[in-house]
């Protein structure tokens, strides 16, 4: 049975990979409703009086679906990380993994052009 991927991001996700034995690319589009994460800035300090300097708190997800059979949610990693801190386990959630050592495909401006892996939680 094949895996269902919902982006519920705000935008399409593109993965280049090995599928079926040769490389490829699969654009998944997203959904209606993103997946998001409240957040809280909370000021600690200042430099040189200036330059406010935050602490940044995360609070609810919203429009995350619960789990349903042979379906992954593709989320932010803003979303994936709220969830970690927040000790989350579900393991039908996935962000694209778009670190410096993710062998991500980027183009001449350094923007993701595709990714080559998920993180999970």
């Amino acid at each position: 049975m094949n895996t269902i991927l919902r982006n519920l991001t705000p935008h399409p996700i593109t993965f280049s990979g090995v599928i079926d034995g040769g490389p490829k690319m699969i654009t998944i589009d997203p959904t209606n409703e993103p997946c998001r994460v409240e957040t809280e800035s909370h000021t600690r300090g200042m430099i040189d009086g200036t330059i406010p300097v935050q602490c940044q708190t995360y609070g609810a997800v919203t429009n995350l679906p619960d789990p349903a059979a042979n379906v992954m949610y593709v989320v932010s990693g803003m979303v994936l990380h709220a969830m970690r801190i927040k000790g989350d386990t579900r393991q039908d959630v996935i962000a694209p993994a778009t670190g410096p050592r993710d062998n991500c495909l980027r183009n001449a401006n350094g923007h993701v052009v595709a990714v080559t892996a998920f993180n999970t939680l």
